[in-house]
């Protein structure tokens, strides 16, 4: 979960996955485009919306376009990867 410009992790660090790792830095990323306030502001809307048009908790986080966005390019790779892997 990210909070500011803070990543928050549930249990030890050992426990964080790669994936869930660049999936909460690309909410860094997109705090980065849109301000604080306004990435806060847009994801509770879009959270909410989805939440009365779907009537289910994990469908409409699922469906926040943040999240969405998180989602599809959790996987990517960073070029600070790609060099750990090169050495």
């Amino acid at each position: 979960m990210v909070v500011g410009r803070t990543i928050l992790f549930k249990g030890d660090e050992a426990d964080v996955s790669p994936t869930l790792l660049r999936h909460e830095l690309i909410h860094q990323e997109q705090i980065d485009r849109h301000g604080i306030a306004r990435f806060y502001l847009i994801y509770l809307r879009d959270y909410l919306s989805n939440l009365w048009r779907l009537r289910d908790h994990d469908a409409a986080y699922r469906n926040i376009p943040f999240e969405r966005e998180a989602f599809e390019r959790e996987g990517e790779m960073t070029k600070d990867s790609v060099d750990d892997r090169q050495t």
